[in-house]
């Protein structure tokens, strides 16, 4: 549909303009919104209240700060739980590895810690459109 369409040129123009902490905050707005239509409850507790999106491994590094994988580390967690994972990480932890293996958390640390890859602004601007589009077509879903 046209106006659709019109949306989306313009939406691309204001990526355009955003600077690179603008660009960050944006995909950490499309990967919360994201996994919480993923994942509707709080991955530990299993709530529907006071949903926000939970790092396994710290998301101040941006390494995989917007990893939505099934088995990434972005997931869906309640306020209560997202801040007793701030001081006592075991509990998270053991719940991905209860839910995806050892093997896998292994994996994902090594994808952690061994990443030193900085995003420049054009990848950061592509992620956020790739990231748009698959929020839009999950909003369609709905």
């Amino acid at each position: 549909n046209l106006c659709h369409l019109l949306l989306a040129v313009e939406e691309s123009k204001n990526m355009r303009k955003l600077s690179r902490k603008g660009l960050i905050t944006k995909l950490d707005t499309l990967t919360s919104r994201i996994m919480r239509i993923l994942e509707p409850r709080c991955v530990q507790c299993g709530t529907t209240e006071q949903l926000t999106l939970g790092h396994v491994l710290a998301g101040r590094f941006h390494a995989l700060r917007w990893d939505i994988r099934p088995d990434g580390n972005a997931h869906t967690q309640c306020w209560p739980e997202n801040y007793k994972h701030t001081h006592h990480q075991n509990f998270y932890h053991d719940w991905y590895r209860n839910k995806f293996g050892e093997k896998r958390w292994k994996q994902l640390e090594f994808e952690y810690y061994g990443n030193t890859h900085r995003f420049s602004d054009k990848e950061l601007r592509e992620m956020s459109e790739k990231y748009q589009e698959k929020l839009d077509k999950l909003l369609l879903t709905l």
